[in-house]
């Protein structure tokens, strides 16, 4: 009985893993996916990976803007270098740019060249190591 019971534990945790691994946020580029931190809201967006050290290799941060446009990506407060990548509404990702981190007040702001909806960061050399391009359709899941 005790071995059955730890089963069933067992197999529920795996159930809840499973279920939360399915549900998080995803990218999904030509070869890798990538976890996903959500920024919809003003707030988030203002945020971003502020005072964040580090940034697992298989995590990003997906902005969220209800409307395509031309939306720029200041680094204050922002102790990683990443890769900003700007997606249009149907998934094509219109223009990549390295970002090196910012301890100052003026700090660079990246300006995007082409409306867009989304925009995700991830750690720097991530879309040369993938080879992801401009041009290139993306795939978000759970988002």
């Amino acid at each position: 009985m005790k071995y059955i019971s730890t089963i069933i534990i067992l197999i529920l945790i795996a159930s809840i893993l499973s279920i939360t691994f399915y549900n998080q946020p995803k990218a999904c580029f030509k070869q890798s996916c990538i976890n996903l931190e959500l920024a919809k809201t003003q707030e988030k967006r203002t945020q971003g990976l502020m005072y964040k050290t580090e940034l697992k290799n298989n995590l990003g941060i997906l902005f969220i803007y209800e409307e395509e446009g031309l939306y720029n990506i200041w680094m204050k407060n922002t102790l990683i270098p990443l890769d900003i990548i700007w997606i249009d509404q149907n998934f094509q990702i219109k223009q990549i740019e390295k970002a090196n981190l910012c301890e100052i007040e003026e700090c660079k702001t990246y300006n995007a060249l082409y409306p867009t909806k989304y925009i995700i960061e991830v750690n720097q050399g991530f879309t040369i190591e993938n080879n992801i391009k401009v041009g290139d359709i993306i795939t978000l899941r759970n988002y």
